[in-house]
């Protein structure tokens, strides 16, 4: 099994691999800022201005993280995204885990509703994103299947989780490098059930990357958005519904990571 740290020549310090992904979230976060002004000033609409930017958004991450690893020797770039088992059961063993992530969070989602009601309101307002639009909903199910995928497990998998793992222990290292990555959506700080959710995919999600490796975590994240991605591009609008007669569908929706 490749080690988590990857091989010592033309390696990086703990410090630039738990960095460097947190600047490039920032900057990314910054220009998303920048194009949003721009296209406010053109008279774009925030249906539209929210479709583009989550593919601005969402590149900028894959494009940042492949420039970090572009950075590093061949040697560790192999090791970031090499996959520990064959083709086949990478994928399928992702693929099954990120459906069991949108089952768990789904009842994670009831048991909260259930303590507190109020979290049913809060959920539908943080994942109000569905917009009018065909061709806005194409961009924002790739964003969600294809580019938040690639780019996040590459940056808090790839990058992150290792740099923590040349500090500690492989459990500490895999906690709080999830509840980071839980952290890094701020959408969903109002609402507790949904945080505990992400935070525990993000954890679950490098003891998966350290066992089957990158293909693995990817898939399991595209199948994770994928279900919320085809109600998206469906159609599928949350304020049709109410939170005491939807209580099957809505929680797909609760988590678009």
């Amino acid at each position: 099994m490749t080690p988590l740290h990857g091989p010592g020549s033309g390696d990086r310090s703990a410090k630039w691999y738990i960095g460097m992904p947190l600047v490039v979230m920032l900057v990314v976060t910054i220009a998303s800022g920048v194009v949003v002004a721009v296209l406010a000033a053109t008279g774009m609409g925030t249906d539209s201005q929210n479709a583009v930017i989550g593919i601005v958004f969402s590149l900028g991450l894959v494009l940042g993280g492949l420039a970090l690893r572009s950075t590093l020797s061949p040697a560790v770039q192999q090791a970031i995204t090499a996959r520990r088992v064959p083709w086949v059961p990478a994928v399928a063993i992702g693929l099954g885990m990120g459906l069991l992530f949108r089952i768990g969070a789904g009842i994670i989602s009831q048991i909260g509703e259930a303590i507190d009601p109020s979290l049913c309101e809060k959920a539908k307002e943080a994942t109000d994103i569905v917009p009018p639009e065909q061709w806005q909903r194409v961009l924002l199910a790739i964003s969600l299947v294809v580019l938040a995928p690639v780019g996040e497990e590459l940056l808090f998998r790839g990058l992150m989780f290792r740099g923590f793992g040349k500090v500690w222990p492989l459990l500490p290292a895999a906690l709080t490098a999830g509840v980071l990555f839980g952290l890094a959506h701020p959408q969903y700080y109002a609402t507790w059930s949904l945080l505990i959710s992400i935070c525990a995919m993000g954890v679950v999600q490098c003891l998966l990357y350290r066992r089957w490796g990158y293909p693995t975590v990817v898939a399991a994240h595209l199948m994770f958005n994928l279900i919320p991605a085809v109600l998206i591009l469906a159609g599928y609008d949350s304020s049709d519904v109410t939170c005491a007669t939807d209580a099957v569908v809505t929680p797909l929706l609760h988590l678009l990571v």
